[in-house]
C-alpha cells in the first residue's frame, strides 16, 4: 500500500499522510474491483466486513486473539520455495536453514499446528524436515499496537507478512 498511497509524494504534516492513507483505503474497499471477487470490491461482495461489530481495544486484542485459529488456517496452506545454494529458503520475510544437500531444490511447505512446526519436503522425495515456525507468537503478531492507545486499528499480521511492516 506504501507505493501506491504515498510514494514519490510529499506531505505537509502527519494528518495529511493520514488523509491520503484513508482515501486510499476508502477506494480500494469500496470500488477498487478484484479479480478473486468476480470484479466486486471487496465492501460490495461482503458489506458485513465493514465492521466487525464490537469496538477496538488495543488493551483486550491479546485477550482475543486465539492463536489455533491461526494455527487452523496455516494448516490448509501450503506454499513452495526454492532452497538457495547456501541451504535456506525465505517465507513470510524470515529466513529458514534447511541443507545445503538441497540446494537449488525446491520445498513444498506445510504447517503443523500439533508442533509448530513447518514440514519441508523436498522435491527428490527425501525425508521432510521439521523446521521451527518463527514470528508466530502472539507478541509477533500483533507487534507493539497494545502499547499505542488510541491508535487506529489494523488487522493483525499472519507471519507471512515482511516483518518491518507490522505495528
Amino acid at each position: 500500500m506504501a507505493q501506491q498511497a504515498f510514494t514519490g509524494q510529499t506531505f505537509t504534516d502527519l494528518a495529511a499522510l493520514q488523509q491520503q492513507l484513508q482515501t486510499r483505503l476508502a477506494f480500494l474497499n469500496h470500488t477498487y474491483p478484484t479479480r478473486a471477487l468476480h470484479g466486486r470490491s471487496p465492501l460490495a461482495a461482503c458489506p458485513q466486513a465493514r465492521h466487525s461489530g464490537r469496538v477496538y481495544q488495543p488493551q483486550a486484542e491479546e485477550q482475543l486473539l486465539k492463536l489455533q485459529r491461526v494455527y487452523d488456517y496455516l494448516r490448509a496452506a501450503r506454499w513452495f520455495r526454492k532452497v538457495s545454494a547456501v541451504g535456506t529458503f525465505s517465507l513470510g520475510g524470515y529466513r529458514y536453514t534447511a541443507t545445503t544437500r538441497l540446494a537449488g531444490q525446491t520445498l513444498e511447505i506445510t504447517f503443523d499446528p500439533e508442533t509448530c512446526q513447518l514440514q519441508c519436503r523436498p522435491q527428490n522425495d527425501a525425508a521432510a524436515l521439521q523446521i521451527e515456525i518463527k514470528g508466530l507468537s502472539a507478541a509477533d503478531l500483533m507487534g507493539s499496537a497494545a502499547n499505542l492507545p488510541g491508535f487506529v486499528p489494523f488487522q493483525l499480521a499472519l507471519p507471512l507478512a515482511y516483518p518491518n511492516t507490522t505495528l
